[in-house]
């Protein structure tokens, strides 16, 4: 039988890192950092076409990041009131006047504007995901690359 010995060198300065990380870890620095680039990507795709047509901004300037109170969630999205209707779209009156954009309905459904789960699926897409837990692995100095 072969035996493999292994010395690990420069022991102090490897725990002092570790240590590092695991407290990004533990405060959720790692996800909020996840959380700021779909946040970053949502407010793109709700900045006009093709998405939902802008008119105040409100939608756009409300899509937040918030980190759950024990720190294993991250939450992206928007407490503005008619953001399912833009991403999923909705059912309206034709002929009913709308003061917000000064005309009267034509079509019987508004057409979905997405803005929040593609945002999730281009930032996964993108590799902005594993640029993010490849530089906690690089922290390490470990060079794994995901």
């Amino acid at each position: 039988m072969t035996e493999i010995s292994i010395e690990l060198m420069g022991e102090d300065n490897l725990k002092r890192k570790i240590n590092n990380v695991s407290e990004e870890l533990t405060n959720g620095e790692l996800l909020l950092r996840v959380g700021y680039k779909i946040e970053a990507q949502a407010k793109i795709n709700a900045s006009g076409r093709p998405g939902p047509n802008v008119q105040t901004g409100r939608l756009r300037t409300s899509i937040n990041t918030q980190l759950s109170p024990d720190k294993m969630e991250v939450f992206v999205g928007t407490n503005v009131f008619y953001a399912p209707f833009v991403e999923l779209g909705h059912k309206q009156t034709p002929g009913r006047f709308v003061p917000a954009i000064g005309k009267r309905l034509v079509k019987s459904f508004a057409p979905a504007y997405p803005f929040m789960m593609p945002s999730l699926e281009q930032t996964e897409a993108s590799g902005e995901m594993e640029g993010v837990l490849g530089s906690f692995c690089n922290d390490l100095e470990l060079g794994w690359g995901l």
